[in-house]
């Protein structure tokens, strides 16, 4: 008989993974985006697919911009100094 190693005990997988609370998304696109993914427990998984592509498509706009941002040193709307702009 072959003996097997003993197998490591890995913790248990939340069903649903942590909630990000959307009111502390300063992008009021990523806040809209991310609370449509809270609205898919209710809906059949082949509906998912679009809102995934759709929520997708949003977030690398807003790195997009961010990148294009930080390249002109504009802080947008990111609520932080940019490097032309007077600290506090």
């Amino acid at each position: 008989m072959t003996e097997y190693p003993e197998q490591p005990e890995y913790p248990e997988h939340p069903e649903h993974p942590e909630h990000l609370d959307v009111e502390d998304v300063r992008d009021p696109r990523i806040a809209a985006a991310v609370a449509r993914l809270d609205g898919l427990t209710d809906t059949p998984p082949v509906e998912h697919v679009e809102v995934y592509e759709d929520v997708h498509r949003v977030l690398q706009d807003a790195l997009a911009d961010a990148a294009v941002s930080s390249e002109t040193g504009d802080a947008g709307d990111t609520a932080e100094p940019g490097p032309g702009d007077p600290r506090p």
